[in-house]
């Protein structure tokens, strides 16, 4: 996901913050605070966050996009063990 992207958010975004589960269909997200992601689903099946994005950690500033988000594979739920997200949707 590129910059361009995410400021064209032509879905729309979503501030994801607190520990609750988070439901929807996100494309990518924007880290505006260093953040850690206890749980993740894609397209309904759970993945462990750090082996499908490479690290449970996202560092504050960080764009990160849901590989396949282009032939509608999305992110369908995330929880946060702590920080905040911007979700950009993808439907």
């Amino acid at each position: 996901m590129t910059a361009q992207d995410f400021t064209s958010a032509t879905y729309g975004t979503k501030a994801i913050t607190g520990t609750d589960a988070v439901t929807g269909s996100f494309a990518g997200f924007y880290a505006p605070v260093d953040t850690v992601i206890a749980a993740l689903v894609i397209n309904g099946a759970s993945v462990t966050p750090a082996t499908y994005l490479g690290s449970a950690t996202v560092a504050a500033t960080s764009l990160i996009s849901i590989g396949g988000y282009t032939n509608g594979i999305f992110a369908t739920s995330i929880t946060l063990t702590s920080g905040s997200l911007v979700a950009i949707k993808g439907a």
